[in-house]
């Protein structure tokens, strides 16, 4: 299970994993990164994926995949983008969905990543303007918007007439 809580404290969101054994805490591997979300697990529940300060980096964040018994991915950030974040990841780990966005968030820029050839932009969407690019949906009335097998997504697109389009 991943999730967040939030601290009264220093009104900040901290993420974890729990595990019946564990209980929830933040991964080590993940230990020296800052402003750490956590936004997806997959089904074996061995590869979490989300947003981090790497310790290296000046970036607001980068999205990330963290597979069981591996070193931290960073996934990069699309040129001209401020920040990036991983969504979803498939059931062997080695597909990713994300997004980069720009700062304030105003443009995204969707994109996969595959253990096998990196990050790859979605691009533009027929019908959609050309500022627009593919996004992930977060919530298909419970439908993930990425296939097990990573073959499949699901997203939205902006129009150019402030109207998105299911895709």
């Amino acid at each position: 299970v991943v999730g967040k809580y939030f601290s009264l404290a220093d009104a900040s969101f901290t993420s974890f994993v729990w595990t019946e054994t564990t209980g929830a805490q933040l991964p080590p591997e993940l230990a020296t990164h800052s402003g750490v979300q956590i936004e997806g697990i997959n089904a074996p529940g061995d590869t979490i994926v989300g947003q981090s300060q790497p310790p290296s980096s000046s970036a607001a964040g980068t999205a990330f995949r963290l597979k069981s018994g591996q070193p931290v991915d960073d996934l990069g950030i699309a040129p001209g983008h401020s920040y990036s974040t991983a969504f979803r990841v498939d059931d062997s780990g080695d597909v990713v969905m994300g997004a980069s966005f720009t700062s304030g968030g105003s443009r995204w820029e969707g994109f996969v990543w595959t253990a096998a050839s990196g990050r790859r932009a979605l691009g533009g969407v027929p019908g959609a303007s050309s500022a627009s690019s593919l996004r992930p949906l977060l919530d298909v009335r419970g439908a993930p918007p990425l296939s097990a097998s990573g073959e499949h997504l699901v997203g939205v697109a902006a129009d150019g007439i402030s109207h998105d389009r299911m895709i």
